[in-house]
């Protein structure tokens, strides 16, 4: 090994990929990571995660860099196989015809459905990393607040509300707020189910009236 070039110990692709590493390097004097694919003898080949600092000699001319490295293999094969469970699930909420996210204890999204798209006129991408206030607005987080509190100090919560939203207007909504609680207590966010009863509440409020209706006579 000493002696060697470091792309010796590189995959094809990742000697491309020094070509851009390199320059880097030269000009930052602070730590950068990056991963790479390296080569063994037997032509084996496995991800590593470098740690690179640049050095300088007393002048300040750039001679070198250390290196620390990781295999990092295991945490790709967990990697993939959270990304596989991830399309799953999505597969399967995407065709739910209710609103499902994942909230963690601060309050922002980290996944919504498909539904929420159709619900807001938004994209995942506009909702997912954004607080829930921002999303429903300021009436709508005033009506559900207490009820987030509670799922996230670790309470399953259950209920029903007509809710102001910012974007698709009001709403009643069936809403079951389930904290994801870890072994130890620690909770970590809540997962909510919101489905859309509007039409169902309608469809009482005329039963209601035709009632009052028919007891007048």
């Amino acid at each position: 090994i000493i002696g060697k070039h470091i792309t010796n110990f590189f995959t094809e692709e990742s000697k491309r990929l020094f070509e851009t590493d390199f320059p880097k390097l030269n000009t930052k004097k602070e730590l950068f990571n990056l991963e790479r694919e390296f080569s063994r003898k037997d032509g084996t080949t496995f991800p590593a995660s470098l740690n690179v600092f640049a050095v300088y000699d007393e002048d300040g001319k750039f001679t070198g860099a250390k290196t620390i490295a990781r295999d990092i293999t295991l945490l790709k094969q967990i990697e993939d196989a959270l990304k596989r469970s991830e399309k799953e699930i999505r597969t399967i909420t995407d065709t739910v015809p209710a609103l499902i996210s994942y909230i963690d204890t601060h309050g922002y999204y980290k996944f919504v459905n498909a539904r929420y798209e159709e619900w807001f006129g938004m994209s995942k991408s506009e909702i997912i990393g954004k607080h829930v206030r921002e999303v429903l607005g300021n009436a709508a987080y005033h009506r559900i607040e207490k009820y987030i509190e509670q799922a996230s100090a670790g309470h399953s919560v259950k209920f029903e509300n007509d809710i102001p939203y910012l974007h698709g207007g009001s709403r009643w909504a069936n809403v079951a707020y389930i904290p994801d609680i870890e072994e130890g207590g620690k909770v970590n966010g809540f997962y909510a189910l919101v489905t859309d009863i509007t039409d169902r509440k309608r469809m009482e409020d005329l039963l209601k009236e035709s009632e009052n209706k028919y007891k007048m006579k």
